[in-house]
């Protein structure tokens, strides 16, 4: 297996990664803007979404952060494979 397959592998399975992670979190935010605004008189339940949104913003800036250092290094890694 050439090493510009791997490389093509390798950023397809990490774009897929980033996809279900992005899914994810909208999952998680629209969830907890559900809980959060819920008619009901449970004081937990509105903590609850609240903090499930909390959560799911921190997730999408450490996503954020994943992804621009992967792509960082998938670029390197595709400068050095075409330089060989």
């Amino acid at each position: 297996m050439p090493i510009e397959n791997l490389i093509q592998t390798i950023a397809w399975i990490t774009t897929q990664a980033s996809l279900v992670a992005i899914g994810l979190f909208a999952l998680s935010y629209a969830i907890g803007s559900l809980l959060k605004g819920a008619p009901v008189p449970f004081k937990d339940i509105k903590q609850f979404g609240s903090g499930l949104m909390n959560d799911a913003i921190r997730a999408a800036m450490e996503l954020a952060l994943w992804t621009s250092i992967s792509s960082l290094i998938s670029w390197i890694a595709v400068v050095i494979s075409s330089a060989a």
